[in-house]
């Protein structure tokens, strides 16, 4: 058994992972394999049987308290209904426990780049699925997020060195570009960074639905954007495959928005942090170039 994160073999099944097999009828001596799955937030493992894979979320150590596991819940049962989605196989809202059945597939980090338009094609077709379905609540105000992880980072300032530096004023006016009519929202994913999406022939495939919500019809494509460091061309494809081709300046402006929203969440996940924290440090310094390359470019 090898552990995918870092390739060292596992010489025992975590107890706690027998114990929440046990809850679908799972045994121990049933197990080909198990291999923990990358991630920064939660932790995952996939569990190999001789007739199935599933796979193991639990919740991260310092991701408690920023989601809803019970709309969470809600919305993932809606996405597998509609094939948006892994079919749930098990939920315990209280433990920030979730079993679903294994995708198959290639992760779009895994894809070549640039990424090729069948591809994009395929993303943009899910997300245009997605946005057209029912039973999605909850609203992602983007700036509202921002302020939600200052204030879980403990910055009262954004403006100061802890918090955006001198670009909050830049950021202020963008804020004022990209305020979102609440009478004009669509259901979304709000995390489809390229870890959480499977491209495959039958159709593109979106895991963790722990932010869904609605939102402006261009976040998930401009947040997917921003974290896969698309190219231009890139992004005018995917534009092109949504069927949005004139609205390339505006997806830029939403690109920044991202990047505003995914700073604020790393300074919020570097000051809970217990372990690991120059990771969350290298991970501000890289995003912090990144935003201001946007910012100066737009």
């Amino acid at each position: 058994m090898m552990n995918e994160a870092g390739g060292n073999p596992m010489q025992e099944v975590p107890g706690i992972l027998l114990e929440v097999l046990a809850r679908i009828g799972r045994e121990g001596r049933d197990i080909q394999e198990v291999r923990q799955l990358k991630g920064t937030g939660n932790k995952s493992h996939m569990v190999s049987f001789s007739d199935d894979r599933i796979v193991v979320r639990f919740e991260g150590n310092e991701t408690g308290g920023l989601v809803d596991r019970e709309l969470e819940h809600r919305h993932g049962q809606l996405a597998a209904r509609q094939g948006l989605g892994p079919e749930i196989l098990y939920v315990d809202r209280a433990e920030g426990i979730l079993i679903t059945r294994f995708v198959d597939g290639i992760r779009f980090d895994d894809l070549p780049r640039p990424f090729a338009r069948a591809s994009l094609g395929r993303l943009a077709k899910l997300i245009a699925k997605l946005q057209a379905s029912d039973g999605f609540s909850g609203v992602m105000d983007p700036w509202k997020k921002v302020a939600l992880y200052l204030d879980d980072a403990e910055v009262t300032d954004p403006g100061d060195a802890r918090g955006f530096g001198s670009v909050w004023p830049l950021l202020e006016i963008l804020r004022e570009k990209t305020a979102i009519d609440l009478n004009d929202l669509v259901p979304c994913h709000i995390d489809p960074v390229a870890e959480n999406l499977f491209d495959r022939e039958q159709g593109a495939i979106l895991l963790d639905w722990e932010y869904a919500a609605r939102s402006h019809r261009l976040w998930d494509l401009a947040y997917f954007a921003s974290e896969a460091s698309l190219t231009d061309s890139e992004c005018a494809t995917l534009l092109e495959e949504s069927g949005q081709g004139e609205r390339l300046n505006e997806l830029h402006l939403w690109i920044a928005v991202a990047k505003s929203v995914s700073f604020a969440w790393c300074l919020a996940r570097r000051a809970r942090a217990s372990a690991e924290r120059e990771t969350w440090d290298m991970a501000l310094v890289e995003r912090r170039i990144d935003r201001q390359r946007c910012l100066n470019s737009h």
